[in-house]
């Protein structure tokens, strides 16, 4: 999983979670209520909400926004259960949470195909 974790507040604008993607070139964000997770995006999401949305969409609180579905796993989660979960789910990312349930990481179905080509190095060519 990446540790690099950026999050914005639930109280913040559609316009602010997407600076905040741009200006750490992340494509997922932790929306956070307070001290807890309440949420995690990504890019496509956002710019799919806004396509739908249309007109002040971009000034919309993400408070006032129903945010999608999204997977979490402990540091000690099987990798293998975990992609199983990402797959059935169609989700391209789960937010890993430590034991008091902050965020620690997210694994995106990137991780996994850095880490299927980092094992096929060793194997061969295909």
């Amino acid at each position: 999983s990446s540790p690099a974790l950026y999050s914005v507040s639930a109280s913040a604008t559609i316009s602010e979670a997407l600076s905040v993607m741009d200006e750490h070139q992340v494509h997922h964000l932790v929306i956070m209520a307070e001290k807890n997770v309440a949420g995690l995006v990504d890019l496509r999401w956002l710019l799919d909400w806004l396509h739908k949305h249309e007109g002040d969409a971009m000034s919309q609180s993400l408070i006032h926004v129903k945010l999608p579905a999204f997977l979490t796993a402990s540091p000690e989660t099987d990798a293998h259960q975990l992609a199983r979960l990402m797959l059935a789910h169609q989700l391209n990312a789960a937010l890993v949470v430590d034991a008091k349930g902050a965020a620690a990481g997210i694994v995106t179905s990137t991780d996994y195909l850095r880490l299927y080509a980092s094992a096929g190095r060793h194997e061969g060519t295909v």
